[in-house]
């Protein structure tokens, strides 16, 4: 259109006027409809250009917010203190505070309300002089972020709010302070994701309520993690504390109720969670393993709830219930701890809800109270019985937890059969009475048989309580009788110094026929333990004396006891090496009928009646200045020891994972061994012994054997447990192999089951990684997981060692996600080639209409 329009005009003069004028007016037409059309195209470019300014605005801001939610949903693990300006101590007093210049309240945006709260971010304050942070009397929505607040050491907090409600801390660091963060009187609250560590304290409530504690953390706290005192309708939640100091507790709730602690990690405290005189609680779910304590509620601290909780590995105990009532436990898991109760009274004891769904080292915890007749089945991971009558526990194979059988305030039961190994205390009486305890086998523990307060007219007969502190330990307790027990090794455990038997403020006990060998000491009378009866006891080599009676124990018989080769005595006497000592009043070492001990080390002279007896008293050590004055000759009154020697494929936890060879070896200190007798089981009849036994079938094997010799003498029945597990456990993974998902991460389950030792553990592998132990858990969520095929192992791991591998594939088929933001990437690029294609396109329209001559009109050109 244009060229024409040029040829027109240029060839004019030779055209007739007619024409011209007609080819005039066609010209004006079209250079009207040009015009038209560049306005329509400038129109459009000016439209197109606000378009593609709006459009990257908005890609811009739909970045920005997910860059923004994802800081909050990870944060960053650079260390705030990096990221912070330096700023003074902020002190705000009440709701106009915060309106003051930045350079001292720190607030850098905000209003106050729930849409634009009061933000104080990005400041690193040192807090030597005043408290980092406080703020006091406000009730303005506000938010505390990103702070790095460090160096108040025992004097000033990290951050302070009291008397405040709507504020939120979040993201911090609180290093070296008094409080981390203190809350004083202060409801509906946030405290999340805040690094609070070697401070004094933690996170500290004190009468506030309503207020959340999620995903902190903390490390090297001196005191505690977090603490609620005269604080209720808290909700703490996911937290996780690792304290290392020896009076330190992860969580202590104090005169609290109602709040709820759930899912928090809390290791290496004195007490994982520690609750006084706190109420209504409930404690869910939390993990507090590798401490002192796992879970300790006393003091009145009743009603509250405890279900789902994992302890594991607490060199005390898992969960403690210490003079606290009404207590409900479910579905807690305990390894290497159990269940633990404490009161003088009984109601301290029966009132608690403890079901079988809780578990220690995979097996149900039986927890009777005021029942009669009944046997308690022999599957169980502890015992415990309160206020029962005629109740039977046998063949329970317990251990690796503080008490094994705890019986409290009961009568008439009988206890046999049963192995209680690697405990604090291997069967407890305590306030019960008229129960024999028979045939057990209670070994490294600190004490193998408790009877504690006042518990009497028990019968203790029969048991193996070696390898332990303290074999049989009485306290408090009167007119039991303790006899035929074999215990030996009792030397030292938990830093204690313990012996064969002790008896301590306890009266008027038989104590005889008992074996008891290579004990620190053999028999030990302290605590003003009076009127006991001593004898028929066979005791050698104990590292100190044979018998020990400490000051204000009076008034004891010991007699017709043997000695040999105690406190480093040999055939000779040695005043640096006697075996027996006395700092007591009124005890006699023989018999009002003239029958003394046999000493090793004073068998001679015997020249004058009455024969048999030494012609001389044998002196005690000791400031009462004892003496047995008729001490035997030599006669034999000893009998055999026999040794149990166990060959096989030794497993974990005293488990043998192949046949088991027993050989049994007696000796006779006077050389008149006349046989070796046994049985498998704890009944039936013996069997003289010749060869090696051979145990080839899984299962506890319980050997019962004694030597005798041709003078009579028969040595006490000795028991030992055989345990065998030659089968790995059953495993099977639920999920298909070769499997697929379309994200970037695979939850892989399932089920394993161990029916002779039990399950210990589960480990996972991926990719021929590293196995992962996850302790009893049955899934495991891999994440982070490249495109592609990927192999899982799974291993389950027996009690006994046995292990079995079970693999499947499964491949991921994830979108791909650009880096920590988490923004598509085919949104970005979409976004980005949509702006270059509208720039170039203007850019070509722009620059074709830069070539077009300006239009003049005819009659100017035409005057040119």
């Amino acid at each position: 259109m244009q060229e024409n329009n040029i040829r027109l005009f240029m060839n004019r003069d030779r055209m007739p006027i007619e024409g011209y004028l007609m080819t005039q007016s066609t010209r004006n037409e079209c250079l009207l409809s040009e015009n038209m059309n560049a306005r329509k195209k400038t129109y459009w470019l000016q439209n197109l250009l606000s378009i593609l300014v709006v459009l990257v605005m908005l890609v811009s801001a739909v970045i920005t917010t997910i860059r923004i939610g994802n800081d909050i949903e990870y944060p960053s693990k650079i260390p705030a203190k990096t990221l912070s300006t330096v700023h003074n101590p902020i002190l705000i007093i009440g709701n106009d505070g915060f309106t003051g210049p930045n350079s001292t309240t720190g607030v850098i945006w905000g209003s106050g309300t729930p849409s634009d709260p009061y933000i104080i971010s990005g400041w690193e304050i040192n807090a030597s002089t005043a408290t980092g942070i406080e703020i006091r009397n406000a009730d303005a929505y506000f938010v505390i972020k990103n702070c790095y607040i460090y160096g108040g050491k025992s004097t000033m907090n990290g951050i302070s709010l009291i008397s405040c409600a709507n504020g939120t801390v979040h993201s911090n660091t609180l290093y070296g302070n008094k409080y981390g963060i203190y809350l004083s009187s202060s409801n509906h609250n946030i405290v999340s994701e805040n690094n609070c560590s070697n401070n004094q304290y933690g996170i500290s409530f004190f009468s506030s309520s309503n207020n959340t504690i999620i995903n902190n953390i903390g490390y090297t706290n001196v005191y505690y993690g977090i603490y609620l005192l005269l604080s209720h309708y808290n909700k703490v939640d996911n937290n996780i504390f690792h304290n290392t100091a020896y009076s330190s507790n992860g969580i202590l709730i104090s005169s609290s109720a109602r709040n709820i602690i759930s899912n928090n990690t809390l290791s290496g405290a004195y007490m994982g969670i520690h609750s006084g005189g706190s109420n209504n609680n409930t404690f869910d779910s939390n993990n507090c393993s590798f401490n002192r304590f796992g879970i300790y509620i006393e003091s009145s601290s009743n009603n509250n709830t405890l279900r789902k909780n994992i302890c594991r590995s607490n060199t005390e105990d898992g969960i403690t219930l210490a003079y606290s009532r009404s207590n409900d436990l479910s579905m807690n898991v305990l390894i290497d701890d159990g269940i633990t109760i404490s009161g003088p009274s009984i109601e301290y004891w029966n009132s608690h809800d403890i079901d079988t769904s809780n578990a220690v080292n995979g097996k149900p915890v039986r927890y009777y109270r005021n029942q009669n007749g009944l046997t308690v089945p022999a599957d169980a991971g502890e015992v415990i019985l309160v206020g029962c009558r005629n109740m039977l526990i046998e063949n329970q194979d317990i251990s690796n937890l503080r008490i094994g059988i705890v019986i409290a305030f009961s009568y008439d039961l009988t206890i046999r059969n049963n192995s209680c190994y690697n405990a604090y205390t291997g069967i407890y009486l305590y306030h019960s009475s008229n129960s024999t305890i028979m045939n057990n086998s209670c070994s490294r523990a600190s004490h193998g048989i408790d009877i504690s307060s006042s518990s009497s007219k028990n019968i203790i007969i029969g048991n193996n309580c070696s390898e332990n502190s303290m074999g049989i330990y009485l306290y408090s307790s009167n007119n039991n009788s303790i006899m035929e027990n074999v215990c030996y090794s009792n030397y030292r455990l938990y830093g204690v110094y313990g012996g064969g038997i002790h008896l301590s403020g306890s009266n008027d006990n038989n104590v005889s026929h008992n074996g008891l060998h290579s004990n620190f000491r053999g028999i030990f009378l302290s605590s003003s333990s009076r009127t006991n009866k001593i004898s028929c006891n066979y005791i050698y080599n104990s590292s100190s004396h044979g018998i020990q009676i400490l000051s204000n124990s009076n008034n004891n018989v010991i007699w017709n006891n043997t000695f040999i080769r105690n406190n480093g005595a040999t055939e000779t006497y040695n005043i640096s090496h006697i075996q027996a000592y006395d700092d007591g009043i009124g005890n006699q070492w023989n018999s009002t009928d003239g029958c003394g001990n046999l000493w090793s080390d004073w068998m001679a002279p015997d020249d004058v009646p009455p024969w048999g007896i030494v012609d001389y008293p044998y002196n005690i050590s000791g400031s009462a200045g004892a003496r047995d004055y008729f001490p035997l000759t030599i006669r034999d009154l000893s009998p055999p020891t026999t040794i149990a020697v166990i060959s096989g494929t030794p497993g974990a936890n005293d488990w043998y994972r192949s046949s088991v060879m027993v050989s049994l070896s007696a000796t006779d200190p006077e050389n008149h061994l006349n046989g070796t007798f046994y049985r498998i089981g704890t009944s039936g009849n013996w069997t003289n012994y010749s060869s090696p036994l051979v145990l080839s079938i899984d299962g506890n094997h319980t050997v019962q054997f004694y030597s005798g010799d041709s003078r009579g003498n028969d040595e006490p029945v000795r028991t030992i447990i055989v345990r065998i597990d030659m089968g790995t456990p059953l495993l099977t993974i639920n999920q298909t192999d070769g499997f697929e998902v379309n994200v970037n991460y695979a939850i892989i389950s399932w089920y394993g089951i161990d029916g002779m030792s039990g399950i210990d553990r589960f480990e996972v592998s991926i990719d021929g990684g590293a196995f992962i132990p996850v302790g009893l858990e049955m899934s495991y969520n891999f994440s982070g997981l490249t495109n592609g095929m990927h192999n899982v192992t799974v291993k389950a791991v027996d009690k006994a060692g046995n292990e079995v591998n079970m693999t499947i594939m499964f491949k991921t088929n994830a979108p791909e996600v650009s880096g920590e933001g988490g923004v598509p990437v085919d949104l970005i690029q979409y976004a980005i080639i949509a702006i270059i294609i509208a720039v170039v396109a203007a850019m070509v329209i722009a620059k074709r209409r830069k070539k077009t001559p300006p239009k003049e009109s005819d009659d100017s050109k035409h005057d040119g």
